[in-house]
């Protein structure tokens, strides 16, 4: 290979890890931020007890 070709291939690894990085980070950042929020958002909420994982409770509120 060509010392050009190998310069060029070596910033194209390093914008590549550049890029991949700061994906990295503001991902870390936004789950971060998202999990605050919902704490605070939902801090002391009293949530029904229940099976959620079934439909049911869907249309047990819903008059026809």
């Amino acid at each position: 290979m060509s010392k050009m070709n190998e310069q060029g291939c070596h910033k194209v690894k390093k914008l590549a890890l550049t890029i991949l990085g700061l994906g990295v980070v503001t991902g870390l950042a936004m789950a971060y931020g998202v999990d605050k929020v919902t704490k605070k958002i939902f801090v002391n909420e009293d949530w029904p007890d229940g099976n959620w994982t079934e439909g049911d409770w869907i249309v047990d509120d819903w008059e026809y």
